[in-house]
């Protein structure tokens, strides 16, 4: 962005009456700008997400183990374009059980840098759609968060205007 947008997007946000942000990281970015709290309205958008733990479902597949034995979480999960992973707490990680893969170094919304574990793999349902993906907990007291790989592997986007998840692609049909 070059500096006389920047400039301009300054005194918009500095002379808006309100300012409508979709997320904690946005609304610490704008916070940083000096905005005041009462003029910022927060608006994110919540989805239920359905975890299935994948090795129970090939275990099913394998004949080894029955189809109610799978263990089944729903999360409402906040959706963080600006966040890569799907972020779940910690209980229902446990209750997934779900192993650790490998470990990551991160930046969290506040610059600081956190090792975190990676868990899976998870079978996630959106919206009538199912992809397969990481996931990592959230910090303690954290909204759960379905970030940009999940939306992307889903054919999702999000439709910050109406609030709500949106299909980038038409089903396509035979």
């Amino acid at each position: 962005m070059n500096r006389s947008r920047y400039m301009l997007m300054l005194f918009l946000l500095r002379h808006a009456s309100s300012i409508r942000v979709v997320s904690d990281r946005v609304l610490r970015s704008v916070r940083a700008l000096g905005i005041a709290d009462e003029r910022i309205i927060k608006v994110p958008i919540f989805v239920d997400v359905e975890f299935v733990n994948y090795q129970d479902e090939f275990k099913t597949r394998a004949g080894t183990l029955t189809e109610d034995k799978v263990r089944r979480e729903t999360v409402k999960c906040s959706v963080e374009c600006g966040a890569m992973l799907v972020c779940i707490p910690d209980e229902a990680i446990a209750a997934l059980g779900l192993n650790p893969v490998r470990e990551s170094k991160s930046r969290g919304p506040g610059g600081e840098v956190k090792v975190r574990r990676i868990y899976g793999p998870v079978r996630i349902h959106v919206m009538g759609r199912e992809n397969h993906v990481l996931v990592t907990a959230c910090d303690s007291g954290a909204q759960p968060v379905l970030g940009q790989i999940a939306l992307l592997g889903l054919d999702l986007a999000a439709d910050w205007q109406s609030n709500r998840l949106v299909p980038v692609h038409a089903e396509i049909t035979d």
